[in-house]
Parts: structure tokens; sequence; C-alpha cells
């Protein structure tokens, strides 16, 4: 686990972007620890294969995602829903999932591997949903 005063600063950070609420930091946080993780494996790894580099590369993408998408959620729950709202946040959307695919496509079109990348939206996913699931809210 982090030491209680980067977990402290990283909870703060999370508070001043907008995630007000405790279980979504919880998610943001360690989702950001397996991407830094991952980041590290795969550039002491890069002199023998790529494939954690790769795998790294699925984590960021899936974190980008999830950093968006919930985002728009807490702006949605906290001003309502409103036709300007909804257009800018399609367009962000949009625009999330074009750099999305042309990364991922990027990657594998490098010689990356596509089941690492696979493995890093999956790994993610699993994640979060263990850290959503099993947190207990103490606010």
């Amino acid at each position: 686990m982090l030491p209680s005063a980067a977990a402290r600063g990283i909870d703060n950070f999370l508070r001043e972007k907008g995630f007000t609420e405790a279980p979504l930091r919880a998610i943001i946080a360690a989702e950001f620890a397996l991407l830094s993780a991952s980041l590290l494996a795969g550039l002491l790894m890069l002199w023998l294969t790529a494939w954690f580099l790769c795998f790294a590369v699925g984590v960021a993408l899936f974190c980008l995602n999830f950093w968006g998408m919930s985002g728009f959620a807490l702006r949605v729950m906290a001003d309502g829903f409103s036709r300007r709202t909804l257009g800018g946040q399609m367009l962000r959307l949009g625009g999330r999932l074009a750099l999305s695919g042309f990364s991922a496509a990027f990657v594998l079109l490098a010689g990356g591997s596509a089941p690492a990348l696979c493995l890093g939206f999956l790994a993610s996913l699993a994640l979060m949903s263990a850290v959503g699931l099993t947190r207990r809210d103490k606010n």
C-alpha cells in the first residue's frame, strides 16, 4: 500500500479534479497504481520484450476512458442533464475512443502484442470490479 501521506495526496488531487465520491476515488487511485507498476515493468523489460509495454498501453487506455466517463457521470449527477452537456460529452467520448483506437492500432502495427493489449484492458476491468465490490465506504 501507499504511505498515508501519498494516499492523502492522491485523494486530495482527485477531489480537486471533481471526483467527490470516495469509492470512485479509490477505484481511480488503484487504476493509476496499476498503470504506474505496469509502465515501470514495461520500461524495465523493454530490452527483453515489448509485451509488458503493450500491457501498460492497454491499462493506460482503460484508465483514460474510465476517467472521462466517470467524470461525465459525476457532472451529470451534479448539474443535471442538458443538451449542451450531452453534445460536449459525446464529442469528448468520440475523441477518447478515436485516441484509444489509434493508439491500439499504432501499438499493433509497431509489432506489439495484441494479447498483451487485451490483457491490459481486462486487468484494469478486473481491478476496477474488485476495488468497487470490496470497498467499504467509511466517509
